[in-house]
């Protein structure tokens, strides 16, 4: 029981270690010229969020902390949407609604993708307004339809349209 209570209380220490290595490691890539470093990166990302505790107060951090890194580089750039839209999805996990809907609306200002409309709608329905959330999946792939998504490269776009039909 001793050794749990240490590592709860040495584990946001840890996390804090973590957000200072990519800090620093994202840093020295960022003055690379070589491209291949910023994919890397990004991968990597992926590998060390997923040995984290999947909490709203340990993930937040670190993808926020991504958010703005990835603002900072045009390489990277477009990853900020992607780490949004994560942190809405860890808020909404932690039945942090309200936080959720905030990250949801700044994020509607970066893209308009599938993803980010099955986040609002799974948002509205923890909220209780499953009428609006299924309204909402049905206007969007009415749209997504219409715009021909079928001739759409993007596999992720195709996998939440695909998603938000089978919520509907």
């Amino acid at each position: 029981a001793a050794s749990m209570d240490s590592y709860q209380r040495a584990y946001p220490f840890v996390v804090q270690l973590h957000m200072l290595n990519e800090l620093e490691r994202s840093w020295k890539i960022f003055f690379s010229a070589d491209k291949r470093k910023h994919a890397q990166m990004i991968s990597e990302w992926e590998q060390r969020i997923s040995v984290t505790q999947p909490s709203f107060k340990i993930r937040e951090p670190i993808l926020n902390l991504r958010m703005h890194l990835c603002a900072l580089d045009p390489e990277t750039r477009e990853e900020v949407p992607r780490h949004l839209l994560e942190i809405a999805k860890v808020a909404r996990g932690s039945h942090r609604l309200a936080k959720s809907s905030y990250i949801l609306l700044k994020t509607s200002m970066y893209t308009k993708s599938q993803r980010l409309v099955l986040e609002q709608a799974k948002c509205l329905w923890l909220e209780e307004k499953q009428y609006q959330a299924v309204n909402m999946l049905q206007k969007a792939r009415t749209e997504w339809t219409e715009s021909g998504l079928k001739k759409e490269k993007n596999s992720e776009d195709r996998l939440y349209h695909t998603k938000s039909a089978i919520n509907l």
